[in-house]
């Protein structure tokens, strides 16, 4: 398997980062040995939160610094969108979480495909369905930076192979929002509303050629460890 080397983050963080607070992100996953890297979008959703003891209020848009955002501070259709998108916790709309139970749904495809294949047959783009339970917490009272773990299941399909899943799990995810102390006013919704991250998931098994179609014997690996990372937008900061 080739060894995934480690790349270094620049001030904020390299590329990205969920949660994780709930919300939409563009995702990135570090090529498997073969077939990859992998790009895509993914959701999060707080289910169950830990609420701050420190700010027992519901928040709203009006609330400055580190408060997040409740499902309970949008109205109406608002309020519908929001929580689709992810925004505060669905088991408890008056939550201003400092800890939370977590689900994402992510969806990712490859941008190569290095295996080797039969002549004439082109390497076939893999897509990739990840679906994951973690817990998160704040690590600040300021609420800037966020540890994720989880593990979930990684389903693998293309052109030409039958789909394959994939037990994987995150034993570490880092995610850092540099604004998150703005106010809400104006163009400072966004970019306290702005989180990247990186992280690391490990598959303890690993693959064949034959899982994705290519040339049998080509190709096998024991185990996959790779880098992630992701840019988020979250609602609840916005």
């Amino acid at each position: 398997m080739r060894r995934v080397i480690v790349t270094a983050l620049c001030a904020a963080a390299f590329l990205f980062m969920r949660p994780e607070p709930a919300h939409a992100w563009f995702d990135w996953i570090d090529q498997l040995s073969g077939p990859g890297p992998f790009a895509g979008i993914d959701f999060q959703w707080r289910l169950i939160c830990a609420q701050d003891p420190q700010q027992i209020t519901p928040t709203d848009s009006r609330d400055p610094g580190d408060a997040l955002r409740s499902l309970d501070s949008f109205n109406g259709g608002a309020r519908v969108v929001a929580g689709i998108f992810g925004a505060g916790c669905l088991g408890n709309h008056k939550a201003n979480p400092v800890s939370s139970l977590n689900f994402r749904v992510a969806r990712l495809w490859s941008l190569d495909n290095h295996l080797q294949y039969a002549n004439g047959v082109k390497a076939p783009t893999v897509n990739m369905w990840q679906f994951e339970p973690s817990f998160s917490t704040f690590v600040d009272d300021k609420k800037m930076v966020e540890l994720t773990m989880g593990m979930g299941v990684t389903t693998l399909s293309g052109d030409g192979f039958d789909s394959v899943s994939r037990l994987y799990f995150r034993p570490v995810m880092l995610t850092l929002t540099p604004g998150g102390r703005l106010n809400r006013q104006g163009f400072n919704k966004f970019a306290r509303a702005m989180s990247v991250s990186t992280g690391l998931i490990y598959m303890p098994k690993g693959f064949d050629a034959e899982d994705f179609g290519a040339v049998p014997g080509t190709f096998h690996t024991d185990h996959e460890l790779l880098l992630t990372a992701k840019v988020s937008f979250d609602l609840s900061r916005f």
